[in-house]
């Protein structure tokens, strides 16, 4: 006759009822990290004495081609309109029901439209060349789906 089922039954699921309440809950990150089944380097960083070699022979991650083409022309065009003064050092630390904050996100709002409005043409013609037809119709049917209605969220 085998103990498992009597040390299992009375032992350790009662430990491990126990410790289950003693423990802190995983943040979503740490859950993410241990449904992916790796983490990476993090483990040796956390364990307090990190194998450097071990960091250092990892390859560096590469972009494609496409993704690369997409991060030098949107979205560098699209950082490049935004006012990072005023992101960072005017509404940092304004509540949003502060008057004051709804002036600045307003005039900031109207200068990127107005950039928008200025670059769209192009803007639209790269992001159609470096994504295709496919990719923009798939990304605008799930924007439409996010929005909930139906219809394109208006500007």
């Amino acid at each position: 006759m085998s103990n498992f089922p009597f040390r299992r039954d009375l032992i350790t699921k009662p430990i491990f009822r126990a410790a289950k309440h003693a423990l802190p809950t995983l943040s979503d990150t740490e859950r993410e990290a241990i449904e992916a089944g790796d983490v990476w380097w993090d483990a040796d960083l956390f364990s307090g004495n990190p194998d450097w070699e071990k960091l250092l022979a990892f390859k560096p991650a590469r972009l494609s081609d496409e993704e690369q083409k997409f991060l030098t022309g949107p979205v560098e065009q699209l950082c490049g309109m935004l006012d990072d003064w005023t992101i960072n050092w005017e509404l940092h630390d304004l509540p949003p029901s502060d008057e004051q904050w709804g002036a600045k996100f307003k005039v900031l709002k109207e200068s990127l439209e107005h950039h928008i409005e200025e670059e769209e043409g192009h803007m639209f013609r790269t992001a159609r060349s470096v994504l295709g037809r496919d990719r923009l119709d798939q990304l605008g049917r799930r924007m439409q789906s996010l929005n909930g209605n139906g219809r394109t969220p208006s500007r």
